[in-house]
């Protein structure tokens, strides 16, 4: 009977033993998994707060040689990992969503170039590109480089000076990129349409456009181009200019008109008077005369 109680006891206390060592193995198990989420939830708090901290801009975006030529900035304190780039050919509705990884890093305040010059992807300059930037915390930046042909644009039209004489003026046109989503136009090609006169008005084109075209024009920029013209014709008579883009939105046009007029005194002009002396002898002196016989108001 001792000996059958004594074994008894020693299987209690293995039981004993076993229950404990579970107990405290299951406890133990517990405190790391509780530990192992803690530090799994600090790391996500920091992660996330550090992507509320990155900040970068995509301060430059060109087509060089058909590859895309992205210049982006850090403007944050942290540094950022740009990871991938998405690409979608807006112009060309059978060419698919692609994506490229990068993988570049700017340190904070630093600027990178040539951003896509090495991703296997051929670009073409006059169709356009929608795009998203994607960094390794999970930021990411829209944007598009766009032909003028997307949507209308601010043109406006110029001409300087808008009242002449039988003479010379310059006719200016302005083209301002007001696009949204940080969207870069491509070859930006002005274009006038042949003026219309009213009597016996006329024009002579001088020069053309300058220069020829824009080949990039960020979002906000403005591309200026001039043209010269002579214009004659009878008092009232008028030139109408119509200007516009070569690859740009349906019937986003400018337009403005020219008035021929005599220029009675130098101060009602903006143009330039050339006068003959009348002096043969000496090309520097110009003789003023008394008369005030048909002249504005009995002015010299």
């Amino acid at each position: 009977m001792n000996k059958r109680r004594g074994l008894s006891n020693v299987i209690g206390m293995i039981f004993l033993v076993v229950v404990l060592s579970s107990t405290i193995g299951y406890f133990t198990y517990g405190v790391n998994l509780l530990e192992t989420l803690n530090d799994e939830i600090v790391l996500k708090n920091m992660n996330m707060q550090n992507k509320f901290k990155e900040s970068f801009e995509i301060s430059s975006t060109k087509i060089v040689n058909g590859e895309f030529n992205l210049t982006l900035q850090n403007t944050g304190d942290l540094p950022i990992n740009f990871t991938r780039i998405w690409v979608n050919n807006v112009t060309d509705s059978t060419w698919p969503l692609q994506n490229f990884t990068i993988n570049k890093i700017a340190t904070p305040s630093k600027t990178i170039t040539n951003v896509g010059q090495d991703i296997p992807l051929y670009a073409v300059g006059t169709q356009a590109y929608s795009m998203k930037l994607v960094t390794q915390r999970g930021n990411s930046e829209d944007f598009s480089i766009n032909s003028p042909s997307d949507q209308p644009i601010d043109i406006k039209l110029i001409a300087l000076p808008q009242t002449v004489s039988d003479g010379f003026l310059t006719m200016l046109m302005t083209v301002t990129n007001n696009m949204t989503n940080n969207n870069v136009l491509l070859n930006i090609v002005p274009k006038l349409d042949l003026p219309q006169t009213t009597g016996t008005a006329s024009y002579t084109l001088i020069s053309d456009a300058d220069p020829s075209q824009y080949d990039i024009l960020a979002k906000g920029d403005t591309a200026y181009f001039t043209w010269s013209y002579e214009i004659s014709g009878d008092v009232g008579n008028t030139v109408l200019f119509t200007g516009s883009l070569q690859n740009g939105y349906p019937q986003n046009i400018a337009t403005t008109s020219v008035t021929v007029n005599d220029v009675l005194l130098a101060q009602q002009s903006s143009t330039t008077l050339a006068l003959n002396s009348g002096n043969s002898q000496n090309k520097d002196l110009l003789i003023f005369h008394s008369e005030t016989v048909n002249t504005p108001n009995g002015e010299y």
